[in-house]
C-alpha cells in the first residue's frame, strides 16, 4: 500500500479523508492525552541539543530549560538514570579531525562529581535499575581483533570499582539489579574469540555479588523482562550475517518458538526491537507474514506473545477490527523500534521505513502518525517523545540505510493525536525522559 493510502487509513481514525469512501472498517478515535477537565501531566526531559549540550526541559511548557553538566559535550546519550539527581552515560564529542571509528569514548556524568571516562570504543552502556552501577560493552573490532570480540565491564558508581566480565556481548540487567544477561563468546581452547578461529556463543548470567558467571546454555540475544524473571532469547549462534527470520523463545528451556525478524536473528539483544511490556508478561516484535486476513507472503506485522506461549488477546481483538493493510509494517532499510506506554494500553512503533503508528489495545485500533524515529512514552503516559525522521544517504539514487550528514533532527512530543497537541523542542541529537521531580528544583 502506498504512503498516501496509509496516511488516509490512519486519518480515518481522526475523522479526515472526508468526501471519499473509507478503505478500512470504522474504528474508534484513538487518543492518549489527559482526560477532559484534568491537568496535563508534569514531566521532565533531558535534551541533548544539536551542539551536544545537555539541558533539562519541563513540560507541559516547555519551560524551565536549564543546562546540566556545564563544560561537557556529548555526541549521543547511551542511558540515563535517576537517584535523587540525574546520571548520564554517553559518547564524548570526538575532535573534528579524529577518525570517527576511533571515537565512542564513554563519559559518565553524575551530580556532585566530575566526568568519568572509563573506556573508548564503547558500543553500549546501561545503568542498573537501582541506578548504582553501569554495565558497558567495548567493541574491539577497530583494534585489529576479531569483529566478534567484545569485552564487557561493570562500573560501580559509588566506589568507582570496575569489574571485567570477559568476552560478553549485549550485557542487559535483570530487574533485580543483581544479575546481568549476555552472550559469552568462546573459541575452541580460548577464553575469548580469536581472529580466524571458529567461535561459539553461549547464554550467560553474571551475579553482581559473587562476580560469578554461570552458563545457561547455547544461544544468544538474551533480553530480560523489566519485572519478574522472564527472559526472551535465541537458540541460534551469534553471527555477522542476518537471516530472513529466526525464532524467539520465552521459556527458559525451549517452549513455543515464535518467528521474528531483524538483528535478533544475528544474535543481537536489541530490547527495542523485541520489547517487553511494563508488567513483564508480553513481548512485542516484528513477525513475518502472511498478515492476518491475507495469504500474501513476505510481509511483516507486529505480534505480541506471552510467557506461556499464547498471543495477547487484545491484539487479536485489534486485528479483528483492522483492515489487513493497516497491519503491514516495513522491516527495512532501518530497524524496528517499539515502546509500550506505562499502562500497557498503547504500543508505539517505528518501522524500518521510519513510519510511526500507535496501537491502542483498549479501543482496538491503529493510529498512523507519519514519519519519525524512536518514539518513547513519558512516565505518566500522556506524552510521546519523537525525533523527526532524518533523510538517508543515497548512492546512485538508492537509499543506503545510513543517515545523511547534516544538522540534528527536530525533537517534539505529542500530547495526544490532535495537531494542536504537538510541543516542539527544537533540534536535538537525543532526548530521554526523567522523573517529573527533576523539575521541582
Amino acid at each position: 500500500m502506498n504512503l498516501g493510502r496509509r496516511l488516509c487509513a490512519g486519518l480515518v481514525l481522526l475523522g479526515a479523508c472526508r468526501g471519499r469512501a473509507p478503505s478500512v472498517p470504522a474504528q474508534p478515535a484513538i487518543d492518549w492525552g489527559p482526560e477532559p477537565g484534568t491537568s496535563p501531566e508534569a514531566a521532565a526531559l533531558l535534551l541533548l541539543d544539536q551542539d551536544g549540550i545537555l539541558r533539562r526541559i519541563c513540560l507541559p511548557g516547555p519551560s524551565g530549560a536549564r543546562q546540566l553538566f556545564p563544560g561537557v559535550a556529548l555526541e549521543r546519550v547511551l542511558d540515563v538514570s535517576w537517584q535523587g539527581k540525574p546520571s548520564v552515560a554517553g559518547w564524548a564529542v570526538a575532535p573534528e579531525r579524529a577518525d570517527r571509528s576511533s571515537g565512542k569514548e564513554l563519559v559518565v556524568l553524575a551530580a556532585g562529581g566530575g566526568p568519568r571516562r572509563p573506556a573508548g570504543g564503547v558500543r553500549s552502556a546501561r545503568f542498573s535499575p537501582d541506578a548504582t552501577a553501569l554495565a558497558y560493552e567495548v567493541d574491539h573490532s577497530n583494534s585489529g581483533a576479531s569483529a566478534a570480540s567484545p569485552a564487557s565491564f561493570v562500573l560501580e558508581l559509588t566506589s568507582g570499582k570496575v569489574t571485567e566480565l570477559g568476552a560478553l556481548a549485549d550485557p542487559l540487567w535483570e530487574a533485580d539489579s543483581e544479575h546481568l544477561r549476555g552472550t559469552l563468546l568462546r573459541a575452541d581452547g580460548e577464553n575469548r574469540p580469536v581472529q580466524g578461529k571458529a567461535w561459539t556463543s553461549l547464554r550467560a548470567r553474571w551475579e553482581r555479588k559473587s562476580g560469578v558467571t554461570t552458563l545457561v546454555g547455547p544461544g544468544s540475544a538474551q533480553i530480560p523482562a523489566p519485572v519478574g524473571d522472564a527472559v526472551a532469547w535465541s537458540g541460534d549462534q551469534r553471527s555477522m550475517v542476518e537471516r530472513e527470520s529466526c525464532a524467539v523463545l520465552l521459556d527458559p528451556r525451549i517452549g513455543v518458538r515464535h518467528s521474528i525478524v531483524g538483528r535478533f536473528c544475528m544474535g543481537v539483544a536489541d530490547d527495542r526491537e523485541a520489547r517487553w511490556s511494563p508488567d513483564g508478561r508480553w513481548l512485542a516484535f516484528a513477525h513475518p507474514g502472511p498478515v492476518p486476513g491475507q495469504r500474501k507472503s513476505g510481509e511483516l506485522f507486529v505480534d505480541v506473545v506471552g510467557i506461556e506461549g499464547g498471543r495477547y488477546p487484545a491484539l487479536a481483538a485489534l486485528r479483528a477490527r483492522a483492515a489487513p493493510e493497516q497491519l503491514v509494517i516495513a522491516a527495512a532499510p532501518g530497524s524496528v523500534w517499539l515502546d509500550w506506554s506505562p499502562s500497557g494500553r498503547f504500543l508505539a512503533l517505528q518501522d524500518g521505513a521510519d513510519e510511526l503508528r500507535v496501537y491502542d489495545f483498549a479501543a482496538h485500533g491503529v493510529a498512523f502518525l507519519g514519519e519519525g524515529r524512536r518514539p518513547v512514552w513519558s512516565p505518566g503516559g500522556t506524552y510521546l517523545l519523537i525525533l523527526a525522521a532524518r533523510p538517508l544517504a543515497t548512492t546512485n539514487g538508492i537509499r543506503s540505510g545510513r543517515e545523511a550528514e547534516g544538522s540534528s533532527p527536530a525533537a517534539f512530543v505529542l500530547q495526544g493525536i490532535a495537531p494542536s497537541a504537538r510541543i516542539d523542542l527544537g533540534r536535538a541529537r537525543d532526548a530521554r525522559w526523567l522523573p517529573a521531580r527533576a523539575c521541582e528544583e
